[in-house]
C-alpha cells in the first residue's frame, strides 16, 4: 500500500512524497487514514523559521482505523481516533503513568521525523484514543485538550477559589481556555492585540477587549487572580509574560500555555509582591486527552462553527498556511485529506 506525505522544504513550499507502507503492521500498531488536520501556532512557527528540507508538520488530527495489529483489543477497524502531539514509547515510567508529554523516548508530530499531514499514519495503539463520533468538528479535540490541561493545572495549583480570570491571547487555545473558565462559573475576560480575534471570542459568548483598551483602563489593572497566558513571543513584541504584573492581583496563579523561545527578563520583586505562582505547561498527557474525548467528542459543532474559518485540500497546503499565518483574516484553518 502506498501513501502520500506532505513535506515542507527550505524553498518554502510543500511537496507530496510517496511512502510505501509495510504490508504487515506490528501486533501493537494501528494504521489510520487521516481525514483532517488543524493548523496550529507551532506549525506556523516552524513553517516560518525552518531552514531544512524535510519538515513534517501537523499534530491536531483525526482519522479512521483501517488496519490493526493482532494484539490491539480496544480499537476496531472503522473507529475514529486521535492522539496527543507527542507519541509516547509506552514503556518508560512516564508513559506508564500516561504522561506521554514527558516520555523519555518520544516521537513528536510536527518534526522532521513525522507529521500528521499524510494520508496514512502508522502508530502504536497505546497512543491512539478512540473518539465517540465521526463528526468533522472533532478535529478541535487536541486543541481542546490543551485548554483542559490548563484547567487541570489551575485546579492543582490554585491557592483559593478563583474569582476573576484573564486570558491573554484570543487564538483558538485562548478562546477555549476562556470558554472552559466561564463554564466553571469564573468571571473571565479575554484580550488580544488583534481585534478580529477579539470579535471571534465575542461570537462564542465571551467578554473580550482589545489589549490597548485594557492597558488604558486602569480599573482593569491588578484585578485578576488567575491569568492564562496563551500568547508567545513568536509573532508579537507584546507577550503575555510582561503583562502579569500589570493585570495580576495578590495570590496570582498564572498558567503559561504559550511557548517562549527568547530570553525573558524577570523582575522577581514585581512577581513576589503578588505572591505569584507560575505554572508552565508541557504538552498534554494521555489521561487529559482521554477525558477531553469523553467530554467533548461529538459536541464541538458550535465551537467549530465559530472558530474554524477556512478549509483547504492537501493540494493547497501552501495557500492554507498563508491564510493561517494571517491572524487578521483567519481563525483555525483545517486541512482535509
Amino acid at each position: 500500500m502506498g501513501q502520500l506525505e506532505y513535506i515542507y522544504s527550505s524553498e518554502k513550499n510543500f511537496f507530496a512524497a510517496e511512502v510505501k507502507l509495510p504490508e504487515i503492521i506490528a501486533d501493537n500498531e494501528v494504521l489510520v487514514k487521516v481525514s483532517a488536520v488543524g493548523i496550529c501556532g507551532s506549525d506556523l512557527y516552524h513553517h516560518k523559521t525552518y531552514q531544512g528540507d524535510q519538515l513534517r508538520l501537523g499534530h491536531e488530527w483525526i482519522g479512521s482505523v483501517v488496519k490493526k495489529g493482532s494484539h490491539v483489543s480496544h480499537l476496531e477497524v472503522g473507529d475514529m481516533v486521535t492522539s496527543s502531539s507527542t507519541l509516547g514509547c509506552g514503556e518508560c515510567s512516564y508513559c506508564l503513568r500516561t504522561e506521554v508529554n514527558m516520555c523519555e523516548n518520544p516521537v513528536h508530530l510536527c518534526s522532521e521525523k513525522l507529521g500528521a499531514l499524510r494520508n496514512y499514519l502508522q502508530i502504536s495503539s497505546f497512543n491512539a484514543i478512540k473518539l465517540n463520533s465521526k463528526k468533522p468538528s472533532d478535529v478541535l479535540l487536541e486543541v481542546m485538550a490543551v485548554a483542559e490541561e490548563a484547567m487541570a493545572l489551575l485546579e492543582a495549583n490554585k491557592i483559593h477559589e478563583p474569582k476573576k480570570a484573564l486570558v491573554l491571547g484570543a487564538g483558538t487555545v485562548g478562546i477555549l481556555c476562556a470558554y472552559l473558565l466561564q463554564e466553571k462559573g469564573i468571571e473571565v475576560t479575554i484580550t488580544d492585540v488583534q481585534t478580529g480575534r477579539v470579535k471571534r471570542s465575542l461570537d462564542v459568548g465571551l467578554k473580550g477587549y482589545p489589549l490597548n483598551f485594557l492597558m488604558m483602563d486602569k480599573s482593569a489593572h491588578n484585578q485578576f487572580d488567575v491569568i492564562i497566558d496563551a500568547t508567545s513571543d513568536r509573532e508579537s513584541s507584546v507577550s503575555g509574560w510582561s503583562l502579569l504584573p500589570v493585570f495580576g492581583t495578590k495570590n496570582l496563579v498564572a498558567i503559561m500555555v504559550g511557548k517562549y523561545i527568547n530570553p525573558i527578563e524577570i523582575k522577581p520583586d514585581q512577581l513576589s509582591k503578588l505572591a505569584s505562582r507560575l505554572v508552565f505547561m508541557r504538552g498534554v498527557p494521555l489521561n487529559t486527552l482521554e477525558a477531553t474525548v469523553k467530554k467533548w467528542s461529538g459536541h464541538l459543532d458550535f465551537l467549530a462553527s465559530k472558530l474554524i474559518t477556512h478549509h483547504f485540500e492537501a493540494e493547497k497546503l501552501n495557500e492554507g498556511f498563508e491564510v493561517a499565518a494571517n491572524a487578521k483574516v483567519s481563525g483555525k484553518v483545517v486541512i482535509t485529506l
